[in-house]
């Protein structure tokens, strides 16, 4: 075995073959990230191929049939709009991560499955399996509402 020169970062003594097959296995098994994309109200971004929006309700009402947002998703808590910050996926790989300055994400979406999962201010989260169809738009809701008090 050969001796590898300090500052390498790799142990004294391990085969220089085998750490340069090791590190370059590693990253052709790593995952892509997806970084955060943070927008505020009324803002539109292409993320990764994905048409994203930024919506206060007026703006995903006005919407509705103008633009090409297959998805839309609404994040509440006890009944009250969140600030969304969500995680699009398909096949479990994520596509956009977004914190909006507002009240609706808008997706623009090619049919399929996906999954929708969202940040509460408490630190968990909630999520939800969607299918986008051929035509029309998904409208739907991520959250939750306080248990109701036990009665007695």
């Amino acid at each position: 075995m050969r001796r590898v020169p300090h500052g390498f970062g790799m142990a004294i003594g391990a085969p220089l073959g085998v750490m340069i097959a090791f590190s370059a296995y590693s990253a052709l098994c790593a995952q892509p990230t997806v970084s955060v994309l943070n927008l505020g109200g009324d803002k539109v971004r292409m993320v990764h191929g994905v048409r994203t929006a930024c919506a206060s309700e007026d703006f995903e009402q006005a919407q509705i049939g103008a633009a090409p947002y297959s998805m839309r998703i609404a994040v509440t808590e006890n009944g009250n709009y969140v600030p969304p910050r969500i995680t699009l996926s398909q096949n479990d790989q994520p596509l956009v991560r977004v914190v909006c300055k507002s009240d609706w994400v808008m997706f623009g979406l090619e049919p399929g499955a996906y999954a929708v999962s969202a940040a509460m201010p408490d630190g968990t989260s909630v999520s939800k399996h969607v299918e986008v169809p051929k035509d029309g738009v998904v409208r739907t809701a991520l959250g939750r509402e306080k248990p109701a008090a036990p009665t007695s």
